[in-house]
């Protein structure tokens, strides 16, 4: 069992700590999570910019854009035009 498997029971953990620490404002879009009705769920800086699983490069995210693959909030605004087009 690699070090990964350990930890994986401590991810809901992890995102409570995330979830909190940004205090339930989503990252992308800056709204609070009890001003939707949008599941929460944390997102990471990509490993392809040296993100990883660390607390610090954590945030909370809404299903939708985690789901939308942004990279930074400055694609938010774009991906919502295109999301209302039906791209």
């Amino acid at each position: 069992m690699g070090r990964t498997d350990k930890l994986e029971k401590y991810r809901p953990l992890k995102a409570c700590l995330v979830h909190a620490r940004d205090d339930y404002k989503f990252h992308y879009g800056n709204t609070r999570g009890s001003d939707v009705d949008v599941a929460f769920t944390t997102d990471h800086v990509p490993l392809s910019h040296d993100g990883g699983e660390e607390l610090e490069i954590l945030f909370c995210c809404c299903a939708p854009c985690n789901g939308a693959e942004l990279n930074n909030s400055k694609q938010y605004p774009e991906w919502l035009k295109r999301k209302a087009r039906g791209d």
